[in-house]
């Protein structure tokens, strides 16, 4: 059976899949753009982790309560404040109250 693929792995592919496609957004657009969809890849990277982990929250609890469907939260990279000159980072993370009953 394989093994599913590692943290390292998912960084060093999406970090690729980025490398690829610079040179030509970036000729046709200006850099700006470039950051902004990266950080919008970045977002919706967490959202999918997020939106998939409340999905196994279902399949996984025999009766799972709202309370624990959304303990799966996540951090967008351009929301509240945050700039594309800001570093691009989202986050995925389960709320602390709820993360030590899904533990």
């Amino acid at each position: 059976m394989a093994r599913p693929p590692s943290f390292g792995s998912l960084v060093q592919d999406l970090t690729g899949a980025l490398a690829a496609w610079e040179d030509q957004y970036v000729s046709e657009v200006s850099f700006k753009k470039y950051q902004r969809a990266c950080a919008w890849v970045v977002d919706q990277s967490a959202k999918a982790v997020a939106v998939d982990m409340r999905g196994a929250t279902d399949s996984h609890f025999r009766d799972p309560t709202p309370w624990m469907r959304n303990a799966w939260q996540y951090r967008r990279t351009l929301g509240k404040g945050r700039t594309v000159y800001d570093e691009v980072q989202a986050e995925a993370y389960v709320l602390d109250d709820q993360s030590s009953v899904l533990k």
